[in-house]
């Protein structure tokens, strides 16, 4: 595969003017930025001027799709069905990729032929879970991928054939994503390499500031969601799944108390 291996990256977009064209030029920016061919932008009913910003843009490889408000899950869906190529990169409106993000995972996936989907740390935040199968990539169980929601979605690769529509719930706000990685995890693998590849949110942390992740509550519902679905699913057994029920209250009752003092 090597340099005939082509990348689409998909992105949702709501109300990103002030974000998206620094997202845009992180992927301009890659050093193996030939591997991408197409970048599918999806407007999600944006009320500020994002869509104006994007249009002004130049850039040949964009495909700008307008759509009413439905939620991240949703336009990821659209822009997944629009996309003509092996691999799909995952990115957020607000999210950067480093400048070898691309080069590194086109490597690793041209060595290591099982990888259908891989995703890597962000940066600032170093996480080694799972098992370690190659040099610097790990492979996570669905129970590992529930500890911790790891990797991030905008560190996400994955290869076409293992995606169906509808993975991406868009009936969920919070946690959607994580119904399809589970999924990846249970079936084909999801793997991701420690290097640190993507800068979340301008620096922000994971949770309590703005954003869908700005709400803790509701990212505490959705997770829980998820690991239900994933239960039933039999991605986890039973005991597991009162376990991390367990771990997720833990974890938002210290997310509270977190946010509760910085306010």
């Amino acid at each position: 595969m090597g340099e005939k291996m082509r990348f689409s990256v998909v992105i949702p977009m709501y109300n990103s003017g002030d974000t998206i064209i620094e997202t845009i030029k992180s992927i301009e920016n890659q050093t193996k930025y030939e591997l991408i061919s197409e970048i599918i932008i999806v407007n999600d009913g944006s009320t500020d001027d994002s869509l104006i910003v994007v249009s002004n843009h130049t850039n040949d490889k964009i495909k700008l799709i307008n759509i009413c408000n439905g939620g991240a899950a949703n336009a990821r869906n659209i822009g997944i069905r629009e996309t003509t190529n092996n691999y799909i990169a995952l990115l957020d409106s607000d999210d950067v990729w480093e400048k070898n993000k691309i080069e590194r995972i086109d490597e690793i996936l041209n060595k290591y032929s099982e990888i259908k989907a891989i995703g890597s740390n962000r940066i600032g935040e170093s996480i080694h879970l799972g098992k370690k199968v190659h040099e610097g990539v790990y492979r996570l169980t669905p129970f590992q991928y529930c500890l911790k929601n790891w990797p991030c979605t905008p560190s996400i690769v994955f290869d076409k054939t293992v995606f169906k529509d509808g993975y991406f719930p868009s009936d969920m706000t919070h946690a959607e994503e994580g119904i399809f990685f589970l999924y990846l995890a249970a079936h084909c693998g999801l793997y991701y390499v420690e290097d640190e590849l993507v800068f979340c949110g301008n620096g922000k942390r994971s949770f309590g500031e703005s954003g869908l992740s700005g709400n803790i509550k509701a990212m505490h519902n959705g997770v829980n969601v998820m690991m239900k679905k994933a239960c039933e699913k039999g991605y986890i057994n039973k005991l597991q799944y009162i376990f991390l029920l367990g771990y997720e209250k833990f974890k938002y009752i210290r997310r509270k108390a977190i946010v509760g003092k910085i306010k």
